[in-house]
């Protein structure tokens, strides 16, 4: 508890510790934290009773830790931006990459309506563009695949997105969609975890075949994520 307490608040966070379940819902039930950690071992609720406690009246995100050993006959990994580091054979083939999204104030806004205007992917001389119609945050959302060609480390994400950031996408806007290119509603940068190929890693590894690998979604892994549960439960 105590080293896990230090290495959050060394990281800026504020922490509350309970030292038992009925403790930890109390102090949920009080403080309403951002974020709960709990061990599946604790004395008087066990973490997993808290959780579905927690569970019933909030959407909080939980982490559950513990010391306790489980064994299994396969294991699924499925790392994200981290796949490379976990597998270190992974690590030429799924590549984190710094991805910037921007999200224009059009100066007509009823071309960019859903039933309008689509989805897009564009291939032109300036790149692969990809974007959206106006949905939820008032602006055209759109991105260049690869961008800047950044590589990112995802324990340490640049998450900014500053002036040459948009300069690039904006130059895209006013030439393709002009309708579009008003002010900057939104800029926000991510994580696309990019193979050469930009196609799926959906595998197991060569010298363990109980374990299996699902990496490098290249941006599109939110859409498949159901499928792509199923083959790697089969």
């Amino acid at each position: 508890v105590n080293i896990l307490r230090g290495y959050l608040e060394q990281a800026g966070f504020s922490v509350l510790t309970a030292y038992d379940g009925q403790q930890a819902l109390t102090a949920f039930r009080h403080e309403t934290p951002a974020l709960v950690l709990l061990d599946l071992n604790l004395p008087k609720i066990d973490g997993l009773d808290v959780c579905r406690a927690i569970r019933k009246e909030s959407n909080t995100p939980v982490i559950m830790v513990t010391a306790r050993v489980e064994e299994a006959d396969r294991l699924v990994i499925c790392g994200g931006a981290w796949a490379g580091r976990l597998v270190p054979s992974l690590e030429p083939f799924a590549r984190p990459e710094r991805q910037v999204l921007a999200w224009l104030q059009p100066s007509r806004p009823e071309l960019f309506a859903p039933g309008i205007f689509p989805v897009f992917l564009l291939d032109v001389d300036e790149g692969s563009y990809y974007g959206f119609p106006i949905h939820d945050v008032p602006g055209f959302k759109f991105g260049r695949y690869h961008h800047r060609r950044e590589p990112m480390d995802p324990d340490l994400p640049d998450r900014s997105a500053g002036p040459e950031d948009e300069a690039l996408l904006r130059s895209f806007a006013k030439r393709y969609f002009p309708d579009g290119a008003g002010r900057t509603v939104m800029r926000k940068a991510c994580i696309f975890t990019n193979t050469p190929d930009e196609h799926f890693i959906l595998d197991v590894l060569p010298d363990t075949p109980q374990v299996s690998v699902a990496a490098g979604f290249s941006g599109h892994g939110f859409k498949f994520c159901s499928v792509v549960c199923e083959v790697m439960a089969d």
